[in-house]
């Protein structure tokens, strides 16, 4: 049951998906509460990085308020100071300029209540995101829908996401959205102004034929127009070679990206920004080949797909910027048999993206450090990647989209 090629009648909403959404929050809430408990007790200074990378939002909204540059670390260093937060790996802010413009109501509040509002936000971002993607599961059973709400609510990164101030969760919508065919260039475009690796999904309009070459070419214009239009209205551009210092070598505790495990290895002289070029390439192009050579199946199957190799494969990724994987791992479930080794391959694939949560909290935060070294220090990549290799064997095993069709309405007479 695929997801994307219900009838077109069908409610992007329905109350039991409204109803499963909200477990998925509440719990997410919940999480949030007992980390913060926990660190809290065990009296680390600065609760650990709590709203962590929302401040650098929030420095970045109010230092637009009074015309500066956030792309200036002397003066985001300042901001942060002054009104007595920091943000542990410091320097200058290093996202599109479009979620900075979009902080600017938040910097008008004090950093604390501002953070509070953006996890408000986070919360109702995923009670909608899991609302649009269980809404469509008509056919599962209530047992079904809790497990899969409260997998998602769970999740490592969903609630790492929450306890940083990341933005992962207010991109759930829009892809969740982007997933079921709603407007898919406009959910694409806005996730891709925010996080750039969204923009991946874009190549699934390949399974349009000649009529997704213009949303293809609409998709892409809008991304290059959200990310570089707040640039040129502002006057302020990052520093030259920052796009090369990204897939340089990184041993932070918190990257899961591909040169994050390769900046781990215990190999002297290892030449890192090339082998994650080169890797991230390659895995791309099969990627591609993939989807080209199965253009003809259904737009799920390949967006879910394409989704999460943009995951796996952006550099310096953090393990909360995994959490754009519950749209993914939704529409693999939703789409599998769910016999016995479909679900233990979820199941593993989940449990390793979890377990990283338990490696960095067993070793503790300790700045520019990484946690462990090799591959011991990214499990959680080796859980997207088996993700990623699900969703192949899923696309590559998925009837063609015409034949779904006709079969859903023969069902229907």
């Amino acid at each position: 049951m695929d997801v994307i090629d219900r009838p077109r009648a069908e409610r992007l909403l329905t109350r039991s998906g409204l109803l499963w959404g909200a477990w998925s929050a509440a719990l997410s809430a919940a999480a949030l509460a007992v980390a913060v408990a926990v660190v809290k007790a065990r009296g680390r200074p600065n609760l650990d990085g709590l709203f962590n990378d929302f401040y650098d939002y929030w420095a970045a909204g109010r230092i637009l308020q009074r015309g500066g540059n956030p792309y200036d670390a002397g003066l985001m260093s300042h901001v942060l100071a002054s009104a007595g937060v920091h943000s542990t790996v410091g320097g200058a802010y290093s996202y599109p300029l479009l979620l900075a413009e979009l902080a600017r109501p938040l910097a008008a509040l004090p950093p604390v209540p501002a953070a509070a509002v953006f996890t408000a936000g986070s919360l109702a971002a995923l009670w909608l995101g899991m609302a649009l993607l269980l809404s469509p599961l008509g056919r599962i059973t209530p047992v079904q829908g809790f497990a899969v709400a409260t997998a998602a609510g769970l999740f490592a990164p969903v609630v790492g996401t929450l306890y940083f101030g990341q933005v992962n969760l207010y991109l759930l919508p829009l892809l969740a959205l982007a997933l079921r065919g709603a407007r898919p260039e406009a959910g694409i475009a806005g996730a891709a102004a925010v996080k750039l690796y969204p923009s991946a999904t874009a190549l699934a309009f390949v399974t349009r034929g000649r009529r997704g070459v213009r949303p293809l070419l609409v998709t892409v214009a809008a991304v290059l127009g959200l990310s570089l239009l707040p640039n040129v209205l502002a006057g302020v551009w990052p520093a030259r070679g920052g796009a090369l210092a990204m897939v340089g070598p990184d041993r932070f505790w918190s990257n899961e990206s591909i040169n994050g495990w390769l900046s781990r290895l215990p190999l002297s002289g290892l030449a890192v920004t090339l082998l994650m070029v080169a890797s991230g390439a390659a895995l791309g192009a099969l990627v591609l080949a993939l989807v080209l050579a199965r253009r003809d199946r259904p737009w799920a199957a390949a967006f879910a797909l394409l989704l999460c190799y943009g995951v796996v494969a952006a550099p310096k990724n953090s393990l909360w910027n995994f959490a754009p994987l519950v749209v993914a791992g939704t529409q693999w479930w939703s789409a599998s048999d769910r016999r016995f080794r479909a679900a233990a391959l979820g199941t593993l694939a989940w449990a390793l993206v979890g377990l990283q949560s338990v490696v960095d909290a067993a070793q503790g935060f300790r700045d520019g450090q990484s946690v462990l070294a090799g591959a011991l220090g990214s499990v959680a990549l080796l859980g997207g990647l088996l993700l990623l290799g699900m969703l192949a064997h899923q696309l590559l095993a998925a009837r063609p989209a015409a034949a779904g069709r006709d079969e859903r309405e023969r069902a229907a007479a």
